[in-house]
């Protein structure tokens, strides 16, 4: 048959992971959390939803943007100096359209799931530790570039995330 039985079909893989960023820390972003979160790809399935690769000629950006965030199990802000400098500024007006829709999310998680405990959504990753104190994520504790085991602990917590989110999202 010309046609493909869906039934047999693997299901497309879900962008799981929002990553969000000033297009100032591009290579930054780049250098250091892109290699980690195609570790995460490659050892756990869950894909991330980066602008430079999920958005295709002609899409809708704004639509897009805020599907993907919706979608997503977990939201990584990428923060950093220029980030924190720049985030009033119109520079940074699209990157607080993405806090604010990931701020609305976790919100609708909490009213959701207040019964059952609410789980984590969004987690902060910082590039200097100066730089976690931010107006729109200062209650979340971050994981920091430089720390340690930054690897280890961003790997384990963003898997633990989606984890709990898929968990919840069964109840």
């Amino acid at each position: 048959s010309r046609f493909k039985d869906k039934s047999i079909q693997s299901p497309p893989l879900k962008e799981r992971i929002f990553v969000s960023y000033l297009s100032d820390d591009r290579k930054e972003l780049e250098e250091i959390l892109i290699p980690v979160l195609r570790k995460i790809e490659a050892r756990s399935g869950y894909t991330f939803w980066y602008d430079r690769r999920s958005l295709k000629g002609g899409d809708d950006w704004d639509f897009k943007i805020k599907e993907a965030i919706q979608q997503a199990n977990c939201f990584i802000p990428f923060l950093t100096k220029k980030c924190k400098e720049l985030s009033f500024t119109e520079d940074a007006r699209y990157l607080r359209i993405e806090w604010r829709t990931a701020l609305s999310k976790k919100n609708e998680l909490e009213k959701k799931h207040e019964r059952f405990g609410v789980p984590r959504f969004i987690l902060p990753v910082t590039m200097g530790k100066e730089n976690a104190i931010n107006a729109h994520f200062s209650e979340k504790q971050s994981i920091d570039v430089f720390d340690e085991n930054f690897e280890t602990k961003i790997l384990s917590e963003v898997e633990n995330i989606i984890n709990e989110n898929i968990m919840y999202e069964k109840l």
